[in-house]
């Protein structure tokens, strides 16, 4: 009969030959036992009262409270005994109870807490900005944040409270605190037809909501493109392949976006919508790019953003300098135009002081020039060339 030599004789007779100690590596799993602590206020499922489990195993029981001491009694969270036997989750929502890196037998203990009783709810509310609508179909979406304290001021856990996103309405949401007594509520409130409306969400501790209720009113209005106002006076162009075109004078209620439209569109990948600082876009390219109203809470007042519209920054060929008294002050030392455009130059003058003359060296490149000493500017219209601009001013 042929004789069959197993693979453990082989290696062992390979290490002889060559005078090494084989080493057959063995588990290190040790095996050790879960106790669930008994309280008649709390049901386990996914286990046996006792069970076993090795120390590099994992398994999850689960521990509630029983019917009829959920009104009284809440699990705080699971401790086990001896302390730091094992690493252990507990999910108050679910009454999960996960086990893993056992390192001796212990015992599990949920901490059963009495519930305290309600005292007061205090609800409060944040607009959720970024939404995606449009002036079509637009929406304030709204996350609710109500707080469950006992006569001492302290949170009350696991208790239900009970929603209504609209006061008058049927439809109520159940919702249950977490072990801070708070509990959140999201929820998006359409306008019909774009037009604005008044709002207001009922909150209460009991289903017939007679007890402890909170009202939430608020308002959303919708802006619109329509209300938008950019005036020529406040757009400036930039030469090509420079970014010194700006706007402006511009609403602190308006937001534009970065990146450039092709052909009045945006690719919402190219830029991002931000509120132009101290009422100036700068650093601009020639292009298109687009405004729109931006969407804000003041009070309790939530204003939607508007579609959007846009504006251009020319391309300028032409510049004009200033060359102006040491009593005059101006934002820019250059300005620019296309052919035939204007520029509108801000300037102020020091105390004691006015403007006494201005003029261009090239009258034969501009078509007028005005000063509105009410508006602060001088406009120069019809540009056809480079050219300078004096201005002097004269004490008065």
């Amino acid at each position: 009969m042929k004789k069959i030599i197993n693979i453990l004789s082989v290696i062992t007779i390979f290490a002889l030959l060559l005078n090494i100690t084989p080493v057959f590596a063995a588990s290190n799993a040790k095996t050790y036992t879960v106790t669930l602590q008994t309280d008649s206020r709390v049901k386990y499922s996914g286990a046996k009262a006792s069970f076993t489990i090795k120390s590099t195993a994992y398994k999850s029981v689960y521990a509630k409270l029983t019917a009829s001491a959920e009104k009284d009694y809440y699990i705080e969270g699971i401790n086990e005994y001896p302390e730091n036997s094992a690493d252990i989750k507990y999910n108050q929502k679910t009454g999960e109870v996960f086990i893993e890196n056992v390192k001796n037998d212990f015992t599990i203990i949920p901490q059963v807490k009495i519930k305290s009783v309600p005292s007061s709810l205090d609800v409060s509310y944040d607009f959720i900005e970024g939404g995606i609508y449009s002036e079509s179909n637009p929406a304030a979406t709204i996350v609710f944040t109500a707080k469950v304290s006992d006569s001492n001021g302290n949170p009350v856990p696991d208790t239900e409270v009970y929603f209504k996103p609209y006061s008058n309405e049927s439809y109520t949401k159940t919702l249950k605190t977490d072990l801070y007594g708070t509990v959140t509520a999201k929820y998006s409130y359409g306008l019909e037809k774009g037009k604005n409306a008044d709002f207001e969400a009922k909150f209460a501790l009991d289903k017939s909501f007679s007890q402890i209720v909170k009202n939430i009113s608020f308002s959303v209005i919708l802006q619109k493109k329509s209300d938008l106002e950019l005036y020529t006076n406040q757009v400036f162009a930039s030469p090509a392949n420079k970014k010194k075109g700006k706007v402006s004078g511009v609403n602190p209620n308006y937001e534009y976006f970065t990146g450039v439209l092709h052909q009045a569109a945006i690719n919402t990948a190219s830029g991002e919508w931000i509120t132009p600082k101290k009422g100036e876009i700068d650093g601009l390219a020639p292009g298109q790019y687009a405004l729109r109203f931006k969407e804000r809470q003041e009070g309790n007042t939530i204003y939607l953003h508007s579609d959007y519209d846009y504006f251009t920054i020319d391309r300028a060929i032409w510049t004009v300098t200033l060359n102006a008294s040491d009593e005059v002050n101006a934002d820019n030392d250059e300005l620019y135009a296309g052919p035939g455009g204007d520029v509108y130059y801000y300037i102020s003058v020091a105390d004691g002081y006015a403007i006494s003359d201005y003029s261009v060296n090239k009258p034969k490149y501009i078509n007028s020039i005005e000063y509105d000493a009410d508006g602060g500017y001088i406009h120069i219209s019809g540009i056809t060339g480079s050219i300078i601009l004096n201005i002097t001013a004269e004490e008065l």
